[in-house]
């Protein structure tokens, strides 16, 4: 388990690619048991990629490393083109607590099995590690995603998806639009569910009591003398015909009351 600094995944000014390239430079390097290491490029394209050959890689990841170095994320130092030394306050965050924990063998199999994009969904699966809570689950909305990693909600879908379909995320999708998404890990798919399904009733019964509050409103409004289309006056009947039955159905046990709905017929029928 490779503990990674939030504030790197989290920062907008780093691109994905880089991300990429800082986990599997830490994955390379990084130990407890020394203050610094030499490395060269190829051996973290061997690590990312599983090749060292390819003249593209080299450039683009020592492009990427360097810009890592500019924007304070690696403490490297420069030997030649192709060797550097890293000195391990490269992995520290600024708050010790802020880490997240992440599989290397998962990302190295999330970049083999990804053609398009290896470095959009690895950050992607990184920052949905980032919002869980205690328990493994996230309820973050798509949009904060796609702003620090500069790309359109749609393609956040488009991530999430992959990231089920290799089972390496485990989605519960609320039913309403109106309330996101809550996801974790796909070993804790349970938990997700339980706590996507809380998240529902929640949502439902906040809407019940909307609907109540708008109808017994309007009732009163009508008996002060407000006057509503016919239409209208049919829709607080039926609501409160429902809520008169749910009342009596529950006996001693109700708590709310039942309202006089003669009213309402008789300026129906008027």
């Amino acid at each position: 388990m490779i503990l990674v600094p939030q504030e790197v995944v989290r920062n907008k000014n780093i691109t994905n690619d880089e991300v990429l390239t800082y986990f599997f430079v830490q994955v390379l390097t990084y130990s407890p048991n020394y203050d610094s290491c030499i490395f060269r490029v190829s051996e973290v394209i061997d690590q990312a990629f599983g090749e060292t050959k390819s003249h593209s890689l080299q450039n683009k990841v020592r492009k990427e490393i360097d810009g890592l170095i500019d924007k304070g994320a690696l403490d490297i130092e420069v030997k030649d083109h192709q060797s550097l030394r890293i000195f391990m306050s490269s992995f520290q965050p600024n708050n010790e607590d802020h880490f997240i924990k992440v599989d290397a063998e998962d990302a190295r199999d999330l970049v083999d099995n990804v053609s398009r994009g290896k470095s959009d969904v690895l950050r992607y699966y990184m920052l949905l590690i980032s919002t869980f809570n205690k328990f493994g689950v996230g309820q973050f909305e798509r949009r904060w995603f796609a702003d620090i990693m500069n790309v359109k909600e749609d393609s956040i879908s488009h991530y999430t998806n992959i990231l089920e379909n290799l089972k390496k995320i485990f989605v519960y999708r609320s039913a309403d639009f109106y309330t996101s998404n809550t996801y974790g890990l796909y070993k804790n798919r349970e938990a997700v569910t339980i706590a996507g399904e809380k998240r529902s009733r929640g949502r439902a019964a906040h809407a019940n009591a909307n609907e109540k509050r708008k109808y017994v409103s309007m009732y009163h409004y009508f008996l002060k003398g407000k006057d509503y289309p016919i239409e209208t006056i049919k829709e607080i009947l039926d609501y409160l015909t429902r809520r008169n039955k749910e009342v009596g159905n529950l006996g001693n046990r109700a708590r709310g009351m039942t309202y006089d709905l003669q009213p309402l017929i008789d300026k129906i029928n008027g």
